[in-house]
C-alpha cells in the first residue's frame, strides 16, 4: 500500500519536474526586424485602406522610418520614463501626420476610427489607456459629493 503511495507520488513529481523543464526551455520569441515590422503594418494598413500602389510605396517608407527610430529607443531609454512614454506619443503624432500627407480625406478619417476603436477595446479589457491608468500606485479618486436639497 505504502508502496503504491510512494510511486504515485514520485510519478506527480517527475512529471511536475518534466513540465518545468519543458516550459523553460521554450525559446522566447524574437522581436522582428524593423523591415519585417513596416511591411506587416504596410499590408494591414492596405487590407483596411485599399491604398493605392504610390500610397503603399510611401506608407511603408514612414513606417520602416518610424520603426528603426523605435528600435533605437528602446534600446536607449528605459521603457517606464515619461520621457519614454512622450517620445512614443510623439512618434505617434509623426506617424499620423505623415499619413494625413499621403492618405485621401477618406482614407485618413476611416484610419483615425479604427485607432480610436483600438484603443477603446483595449481600454475595455481593464488596461485603459496611459491617459485613463494615470499612476497605478494612486488611491482610487473618491467620488464627488452629493448636494444638500
Amino acid at each position: 500500500m505504502k508502496v503504491r503511495v510512494f510511486t504515485k507520488n514520485l510519478a506527480v513529481v517527475a512529471l511536475i519536474c518534466l513540465f518545468v523543464a519543458s516550459a523553460s526551455a521554450q525559446p522566447r520569441r524574437e522581436r522582428r526586424s524593423a523591415e519585417e515590422r513596416a511591411k506587416n503594418q504596410t499590408e494591414q494598413l492596405d487590407k483596411s485602406l485599399t491604398l493605392t500602389a504610390d500610397q503603399k510605396t510611401k506608407v511603408e517608407a514612414v513606417n520602416l522610418e518610424l520603426a528603426k527610430k523605435a528600435d533605437k529607443l528602446m534600446e536607449s531609454s528605459d521603457r517606464n520614463s515619461e520621457k519614454f512614454r512622450e517620445q512614443l506619443q510623439e512618434q505617434e503624432t509623426t506617424r499620423d501626420a505623415k499619413y494625413k500627407e499621403i492618405l485621401t480625406a477618406e482614407q485618413y478619417a476611416k484610419y483615425t476610427k479604427a485607432k480610436e476603436e483600438r484603443r477603446r477595446d483595449f481600454a475595455s479589457r481593464g488596461r485603459g489607456t496611459r491617459g485613463e491608468r494615470g499612476n497605478r500606485n494612486a488611491p482610487a479618486p473618491t467620488p464627488p459629493a452629493k448636494e444638500k436639497k
